[in-house]
């Protein structure tokens, strides 16, 4: 399994033959992909092994050239990093099998933590959003269109996560069909212009955010694609909820979209159906762990994940109003 996979050894052994000799690897976190610490000559990195068929070689590269535009336009985000014109994307081999792999700038910050979440930080929280957002509507390069969007993720098939369920009963099943199928009809109603649907960073949660003095730098891009900018406040919400998919707190709620909305315009149809992109957004996560549900870190979650989720569709079994 990818996630039991060790590559520190090649890792070492490919930057000391075509790098610099003087480096050390040492393993940071596992998710989806393998990220390691790497120093070399005294510079520390961020390094992703990216998960094999996940993201095609074209895709990472537009990842970085949007990464790149961003930070051109005053949107701070960890940029890729190449030690030469033609390997800003690596490989290397284990097992028999190739794997693409990638140093970003390493953000020396922190985490902001959810008793830190004061009215001050929501609002920074908000115009950070709304910044990208803003950049990412002037986005006109054609590699965008090499990010898929957002129906064709893997976990973006409901059928299929009935599939990966063993336990459901007949019921179940059909309320989480009928809520994949509200989501496509509510999809299917939203304009797809400019100020609507765009690159999104998708996981818009603050572990993907170090703050740095007054600033806070947006980190991993990995599941970046084309949505609607609804998406990136379903986190958020679900963050400043008391439980899955619970009240929100209104205030520090208000006060996101204030600042976001400071920054670039939030198309009336937009805003009044954030709880639906939330909604929707706790369904597709709910697709991810199914695919997850074997591999360490995410077993004993899935379960949790699962019941709550049902009894949630079981109580309000319409999406839309």
């Amino acid at each position: 399994m990818f996630e039991k996979q060790n590559f520190t050894d090649v890792l070492k052994e490919d930057i000391s033959n075509n790098i610099s000799k003087d480096c050390s690897v040492n393993f940071l976190s596992y998710s989806v992909n393998h990220n390691y610490t790497v120093i070399i000559e005294q510079q520390k990195y961020f390094c992703r092994i990216y998960r094999p068929h996940k993201e095609s070689r074209k895709s990472i590269e537009a990842e970085f050239d949007f990464i790149n535009f961003l930070n051109q336009n005053s949107v701070k985000a960890a940029a890729p990093v190449g030690f030469s014109s033609n390997d800003i994307i690596r490989e290397v081999k284990l097992s028999n099998n190739v794997y693409h792999y990638a140093f970003f700038n390493f953000i020396e910050g922190d985490i902001v933590l959810k008793d830190k979440w004061d009215l001050h930080f929501i609002n920074l929280w908000g115009k950070t959003l709304g910044k990208f957002h803003a950049c990412s509507k002037k986005y006109r390069s054609p590699s965008a269109q090499d990010r898929r969007p957002w129906n064709e993720l893997e976990w973006s098939s409901v059928t299929q996560l009935v599939k990966n369920i063993s336990n459901l009963t007949t019921d179940q099943k059909t309320i989480l069909l009928k809520e994949w199928e509200q989501s496509i009809y509510f999809f299917n109603q939203l304009p797809t212009s400019e100020d609507y649907f765009g690159l999104v960073h998708y996981d818009f949660h603050t572990g993907n955010l170090i703050k740095t003095n007054s600033d806070l730098i947006i980190i991993d891009f990995d599941d970046c694609c084309r949505h609607w900018f609804g998406w990136d406040f379903a986190m958020p919400l679900h963050r400043l909820s008391n439980g899955h998919m619970s009240n929100t707190n209104l205030e520090l709620k208000n006060e996101f979209i204030k600042a976001y909305k400071a920054e670039t315009s939030l198309p009336e149809e937009i805003e009044k159906n954030l709880k639906v992109f939330e909604r929707i957004r706790h369904l597709f996560m709910l697709s991810w762990l199914s695919m997850r549900k074997n591999e360490d870190k995410w077993k004993n979650i899935f379960p949790n994940y699962l019941k709550f989720h049902i009894k949630y569709l079981e109580a309000f079994p319409k999406l839309l109003v």
